[in-house]
């Protein structure tokens, strides 16, 4: 059944056929030939959502951490639900789609990570239809409030990387790729925080984040190995440049970092294989990270 607001009722104003409505107005329109319920609504669709999701993100967010979700939109989201409305999206519909999504094995850890995977991927739909009823679109929100994540997938990551480890790994990279590695051993910094590092960031024996991940700004003090290496990544460098790039000077794709990654732990016979993010956790854990360093005395650092 269609529903269409055609006004309020005299209820506290008088009626004026146009905006106010007696009962007898009212009957006149909802009988007429020029009825407002002849024609359905015009559907808001997944894609549509995903549109104006995307326009909101990247007023918000750096280009290049939106990028990340609207590839896997195109990839997952769009084949199977782009067309749908919004407001005709049910759980059942919903559940179906996103447990599909998960390619079946007799191997518990390959099962948990494509559930872990996939709960991304629903969070991400998830964060799209709220903002479309947020944004008051989607006349209700219960469809996808009803649909849960797996539970129990995102187990915490342990891994970090030796001295011996990290050196073994970074001899099989390209250059290119070995400075960027050095960066977030020598930082800290998330891979898309490296990415948009400029030239500017780098002063005082710091390098500023200007735009993490919780929105908040912060400085992370360099050991002296750390400064000698940004000194040289930055030399000759405008303050607006970029720190790290290609080697050809094209800017890095974030994709790009998991293949590379891959290739050069196979290269060094690094097992289990590491990824991106265990130089940020191996960072934490490197020799002058340790207290005695907040204290003004420097341990040995990275050896890279």
């Amino acid at each position: 059944m269609w529903k269409r607001q055609i006004g309020v009722a005299d209820d506290l104003f008088d009626a004026d056929g146009v905006t106010v409505f007696s009962w007898s107005h009212a009957l006149k329109i909802a009988i007429g030939e020029e009825r407002p319920t002849i024609t359905a609504a015009a559907a808001y669709t997944v894609r549509q959502a995903l549109e104006d999701y995307w326009a909101f993100r990247i007023a918000m967010s750096p280009a290049h951490s939106v990028s990340v979700d609207q590839a896997k939109a195109d990839r997952v989201i769009l084949p199977k639900l782009g067309s749908r409305d919004v407001n005709e999206l049910n759980a059942y519909d919903l559940q179906c789609w996103r447990d599909r999504l998960v390619k079946p094995s007799d191997d518990r850890e390959v099962m948990r990570r494509r559930r872990s995977t996939v709960n991304r991927t629903w969070a991400l739909l998830r964060a799209v239809l709220n903002h479309a009823y947020n944004n008051g679109k989607a006349k209700s929100d219960e469809a996808w409030r009803r649909v849960k994540p797996f539970r129990n997938v995102d187990l915490p990551r342990t891994r970090f990387l030796s001295v011996e480890e990290a050196k073994r790994l970074l001899e099989k990279m390209p250059e290119d790729f070995r400075q960027l590695a050095r960066g977030a051993l020598y930082t800290g910094l998330r891979h898309g925080e490296l990415l948009s590092l400029l030239v500017s960031d780098i002063a005082d024996g710091q390098v500023r984040v200007r735009h993490s991940k919780s929105g908040k700004s912060r400085s992370v003090p360099l050991s002296a190995e750390g400064e000698e290496f940004f000194s040289r990544m930055t030399s000759g460098k405008s303050g607006g440049s970029l720190v790290f790039t290609r080697e050809d000077g094209s800017e890095w794709q974030r994709m790009q970092a998991s293949r590379l990654m891959a290739v050069a732990c196979e290269a060094a016979g690094i097992e289990p294989r590491a990824t991106f993010h265990d130089l940020r956790r191996s960072y934490a854990k490197s020799p002058d990270q340790s207290r005695d360093r907040c204290r003004g005395h420097q341990g040995a650092a990275w050896p890279c």
